[in-house]
């Protein structure tokens, strides 16, 4: 690494008034997150160059403007990271993966993928503007070492070879009562929580070397504790019980043998598992499984207790992106309890974690609590702003916690809090260009540079909007009220029997990923939040499964435009109001009706992939009481534009 560069920073370097204080070494380098003591003896060794320091002050003082940030790896820690899609989140998690990997200290790293955006790591980058950048930071193009990339087992036969090292599974007995009841929707004090309890009690009793499914199903039908008409369990409860573990033996994670914890947790490897092809419960089960074993394992070894050769592992840095599906602010998951588990207990025995997230504010605060180490990129919401607010393990200075500074990062640009008495306050970083591929790089449209007027026309039998506002009518004889896949609907098909009333204003292009609802609910979203939006909604697999092309160099497949549009089109029709209501600083509407935030995210993704939007819809009813949050249910009406 050269000295820090001598020629005038550029002129995008934020300005920060309050006095700074860092710890910089003889190498006139900036160390964060260790003592002076550890760097003594070990001045150059587990430490991640991360980036530069990348504020000045309003004096034009440089003193450590572009000086390199060394971050501690040789402790533990647990690193929270966050930022908004397309923030450079995700690639912060690559460059700390690839330091990792570059100390050779003898850890284990293990990955919880959940995009398969991790598992282009092991090829050097060979993006053109990457590798400029990466001249300008005096590196090179490099891919990660020893890298493994473990996939379902159940899933092999639909990747190519070439994808993936090694299948994964695990043990049915690896889980814990509360992972299945979860997983199955199961209440514990129903006639199938209750039933499964005891047979899982005695499955452990029975089968102490580890049980299979077909074991489970068998205590279920033959033990005569379970089956007994009078003490036992009614014959509907165990026949709905052994449906759902029929279904649970074509997961594609489980098999008698499990791999054994030392394949994932190998000195100076890192694992990446790559999840993407599970359904967002089984992803959780998956992290809570892998959280909860590396932590139980690394307990036995630090107490100095017999441990077995499958579980004798090293130090293990675990790493989770997407954080917020499995590690909740509100309600549960299979991973929840032993991310907390892990966050709270996993210093001394040398399990550290790192957790990234586009929404810190719907991420659990007994984990944020317990990190000490936040990069925080670009945030929109002010939910997710207030959080890194009040989680900060340091001072924050005033400009950093202003709304308008948080949102105007740019890329690659963060706030690094760290607690440590070497440190007076919260910084800015610029993260430095990833040396091995980042796979987590948006897809385009093919068509993304023709002119909006050489599109060819989505074809629709309902009425349309033209460019003067006024329906156009199909004439074609062939026409229906049927909608083709693909397509929207229009209010007319949701209420024909209405007066229509359309606005004068043609709709707006996307062509800027600009999006527009006409009339109510009148959504109006920026560009960058249209962006997020849209991310977060083809993340939720569960609502496309395998609806798109596969994609032979994530191995996933991807959410096709018609699917959104049908999900919308489900989302409008159960939805029974919208108001104009304005919820967010970013200037976005909020739609209100019987649907959940990842059908709301949907709603809006959808009119970003279609050069047609929803328009006019109206509420079916008025709400008989005011939404959670509201006080008023009278001014509430009058916020409605439904026309009654």
């Amino acid at each position: 690494m050269s000295e820090t560069p001598q020629v005038p920073p550029p002129d995008d370097i934020p300005v920060v008034s309050s006095p700074l204080e860092l710890f910089v070494d003889e190498q006139d380098r900036v160390i964060v997150g260790r003592g002076g003591g550890l760097h003594d003896s070990h001045p150059n060794a587990g430490l991640a160059y991360i980036g530069r320091v990348y504020e000045q002050t309003r004096e034009g003082s440089q003193k450590y403007t572009l000086k390199p940030i060394m971050l501690d790896i040789a402790q533990p820690h647990r690193v929270f990271i966050s930022g908004k899609s397309g923030s450079g989140k995700s690639y912060t998690l690559g460059v700390l993966i690839e330091e990792i990997q570059k100390a050779q200290m003898g850890v284990a790293c293990v990955v919880v993928d959940i995009m398969g955006v991790f598992t282009a790591s092991k090829e050097p980058n060979h993006d053109p503007r990457e590798i400029e950048s990466l001249n300008n930071w005096e590196l090179l193009p490099e891919g990660v070492s020893k890298v493994k990339i473990f996939v379902p087992a159940g899933f092999t036969p639909q990747i190519p070879r070439n994808l993936y090292d090694e299948p994964f599974s695990f043990k049915p007995d690896d889980l814990e009562l509360d992972d299945w009841l979860y997983t199955f929707n199961i209440n514990f004090n129903s006639a199938m929580g209750l039933c499964l309890s005891e047979v899982m009690n005695f499955a452990k009793k029975h089968y102490p070397h580890g049980f299979s499914i077909p074991d489970i199903i068998n205590v279920i039908q033959n033990n005569p504790h379970i089956t007994d008409p009078e003490k036992g369990f009614a014959l509907t409860s165990r026949k709905a019980l052994v449906s759902k573990l029929l279904a649970a033996e074509h997961w594609g994670i489980f098999s008698q043998q499990g791999t054994n914890l030392s394949q994932f947790c190998q000195r100076d490897t890192c694992a990446i598992l790559d999840v993407s092809p599970l359904s967002e419960n089984l992803r959780g089960l998956v992290t809570g499984i892998l959280a909860r074993k590396i932590l139980e394992a690394r307990r036995r070894i630090a107490r100095g207790g017999e441990v077995a050769m499958e579980d004798r592992i090293p130090i293990t840095w675990i790493v989770v992106d997407e954080a917020h599906n499995f590690a909740p602010a509100k309600g549960t998951t299979p991973a929840l309890e032993a991310l907390v588990r892990l966050a709270k207990e996993g210093r001394h025995p040398g399990v550290n974690l790192v957790l990234a997230t586009q929404q810190p504010g719907a991420t659990s605060n007994e984990i944020i609590s317990q990190c000490d180490v936040l990069i925080t990129h670009n945030l929109s919401y002010d939910e997710d702003i207030k959080t890194f607010k009040a989680k900060a393990p340091c001072e924050v200075p005033k400009e950093m916690i202003d709304s308008r500074f948080i949102r105007s990062m740019a890329v690659g640009v963060g706030i690094l809090a760290v607690q440590s008495m070497k440190i007076s306050r919260a910084f800015m970083v610029r993260i430095r260009p990833r040396q091995s591929q980042h796979g987590g790089k948006e897809l385009l449209p093919t068509g993304l540079g023709k002119r909006l007027e050489e599109q060819p026309p989505i074809e629709s039998n309902a009425g349309g909007l033209g460019n003067s506002g006024e329906r156009e009518e199909k004439t074609s004889p062939e026409s229906s009220s049927t909608v083709e896949e693909g397509q929207f609907k229009t209010e007319q098909d949701f209420y024909p029997d209405k007066e229509i009333t359309t606005s004068e204003e043609p709709s707006m292009s996307i062509t800027n990923v600009f999006t527009e609802l006409k009339g109510t609910p009148a959504l109006n979203l920026s560009e960058d939040l249209a962006e997020d939006v849209v991310e977060r909604a083809l993340t939720y697999d569960d609502f496309f499964p395998k609806t798109g092309p596969f994609d032979s160099q994530t191995a996933r497949y991807h959410a096709a435009p018609d699917a959104l549009v049908r999900k919308a089109v489900e989302i409008l029709d159960k939805s029974n109001y919208c108001v104009k209501a304005k919820t967010h600083e970013s200037g976005a509407w909020l739609l209100f009706g019987e649907h959940n935030e990842v059908a709301h995210s949907i709603l809006f993704a959808v009119t970003s992939v279609s050069d047609q939007l929803i328009t006019a819809f109206k509420a079916s009813q008025l709400p008989k009481a005011p939404p959670e949050g509201v006080i008023s249910l009278k001014k509430f009406v009058k916020m409605l534009d439904v026309g009654f």
